[in-house]
């Protein structure tokens, strides 16, 4: 008899050991309301119901799939993948009695003052006001450089608790990775690491396991976004970089074209909605075509590359392009030897190095762009970004290497205060003009040659220019020094740059 209950125990354990976590998409068009019940009458096991994509996460065994695929509502089932990455060990230790630099920065100078972080803290920018949610694998507040930091909720979507920090059963690194990444953000111990935006508040959402490798559950990664955009997060910076599944399988390289992946459809629902999206490129080098990961495939999610503090790609730094061809990363921050926390102790500091650690550093830099003006939306940050790049290093740009350059966190500030439109249609101002006029051009001719003519009534050309546009703003001039000034009146400027001709309409005026 103690037999055949052990053997029923064990058959117990082994069946619970079966379940596995299933997608359940709803039909869009399906009115009912009572999906949730449905399924519980099934005597399934319901983990998360997601806004975003209709669609539930269940725990289920495999058998049970058919019984629901009959409900009415029910779209597709497709089984939640998990992600697994390989981890970048961070290097030594610095200890405070180590910082030579005297400036208030300390050895966290250079990864601010690459994309010119420093010149908006000089401003006074430091993310006040603005809400950040960072997701990854834990964090620990105990270091002295988290004193005063604002955390307005945390969140386990491993455990489904709200404890961030190490629990009892995580691995002792467990929140290591998060801990460092927060830091770049949110650090504040003067002479020894600033952060980019140490008066913003936080969401902490705990999302991956890491152990031997970091590994998450692509249904965890979805809630933590739900759950950031529901306490009206601005942005969402995340160290999301996968592409190969726990079981050794993933995604073809036709298959990142930003829609395609589950984190990739969520990721785009989030910025459609209004939310900013930062992801690393991911650290899988360049040693073939296509190597940057998902959701940095998304059009809409600013993927970020790694570069060293001499503005040099990394040799780990994810390239495109995507499978559709378009350019990715978007842009570049420093991403090695980034000074963070260290985990060894309350007061202590290290370098880590990951596209992880590039990544806060430019949604830092776009938390003081929305300090600035929140009503900023995400396809304006991104464009800006693009736009007023740092071109001095990655050969011909824009490329599969370094997107558009390096972040230039204070020339986008100016632009943007200069700058009255978005970025997707030509403008000419101020107009009328007494003389000179700026055009602002859309990104689809960005560093393109360019040809322009002004054109009086008649028909006919009374000044030309020639050049490349190398800033999103060209300024032009109806007659340089010394030359004879045109008539009053109205103007047509024609002008050529790849293969788009624009024509505008300008009035001269005394």
């Amino acid at each position: 008899m103690i037999r055949v209950l052990f053997f029923l125990f064990i058959l117990t354990q082994l069946g619970f050991a079966q379940k596995s976590k299933f997608w359940i998409f709803v039909k869009k068009d399906y009115q009912e309301i009572s999906h949730y019940s449905e399924l519980e009458k099934l005597d399934l096991e319901v983990l998360f119901q997601s806004r975003f994509l209709s669609a539930f996460s269940i725990l289920a065994n495999q058998d049970e799939i058919p019984k629901i695929e009959k409900l009415p509502f029910v779209n597709k089932i497709q089984k939640v993948q998990t992600f697994v990455r390989k981890k970048i060990t961070p290097q030594k230790v610095v200890h405070k009695n180590q910082v030579s630099d005297s400036t208030n920065y300390g050895l966290s100078e250079k990864q601010l003052t690459t994309i010119t972080i420093d010149k908006l803290h000089e401003k006074g920018f430091f993310g006040e006001g603005i809400l950040i949610g960072v997701i990854d694998t834990g964090f620990n507040l105990e270091h002295e450089a988290f004193a005063g930091i604002k955390v307005i909720a945390e969140r386990d979507f491993i455990n489904n608790d709200s404890i961030t920090k190490n629990e009892v059963g995580d691995s002792p690194t467990q929140d290591s990775h998060g801990t460092r990444v927060l830091s770049v953000l949110a650090g504040n111990s003067v002479g020894n690491l600033i952060g980019v935006t140490p008066k913003a508040s936080f969401v902490l959402a705990k999302t991956e396991i890491d152990d031997q490798e970091i590994r998450i559950e692509e249904d965890n990664w979805v809630a933590a976004l739900e759950w950031a955009d529901s306490l009206g997060a601005d942005l969402v910076t995340s160290s999301l970089g996968y592409n190969i599944f726990e079981d050794g399988t993933g995604y073809g390289k036709d298959e990142l074209d930003g829609k395609t992946s589950v984190v990739a459809q969520a990721a785009k629902i989030a910025v459609e909605r209004g939310m900013v999206v930062v992801v690393g490129a991911g650290n899988e080098g360049r040693n073939s075509p296509t190597t940057i990961l998902t959701p940095a495939d998304v059009e809409e999610v600013i993927s970020v590359g790694a570069v060293n503090e001499f503005g040099e790609i990394t040799s780990f730094s994810s390239n495109g392009p995507t499978s559709d061809g378009r350019i990715k990363p978007d842009i570049c921050a420093m991403g090695a030897r980034v000074l963070t926390v260290s985990n060894f102790s309350d007061s202590t500091f290290t370098f880590s190095s990951g596209t992880s650690f590039s990544a806060p550093l430019v949604a830092g830099g776009i938390a003081l762009l929305l300090e600035l003006d929140k009503t900023l939306t995400p396809k304006r940050v991104a464009d800006g970004l693009r736009f007023t790049a740092n071109t001095d290093f990655g050969g011909n740009l824009p490329n599969n290497t370094y997107g558009y350059g390096i972040a230039d966190f204070e020339r986008l500030f100016n632009f943007l205060e200069a700058s009255p439109e978005d970025f997707d249609s030509w403008l000419v101002f101020p107009n009328p003009t007494s003389g000179k006029f700026k055009v602002q051009i859309p990104l689809e001719v960005f560093f393109a040659n360019f040809e322009a003519k002004i054109f009086n009534v008649l028909g006919q050309e009374v000044k030309k220019f020639n050049g490349r546009f190398s800033s999103p703003i060209q300024e032009f001039s109806f007659w340089e020094n010394g030359e004879e000034r045109l008539a009053l009146g109205n103007y047509f400027l024609r002008i050529k740059a790849g293969n788009k001709t624009q024509n505008l309409k300008i009035t001269l005026i005394k």
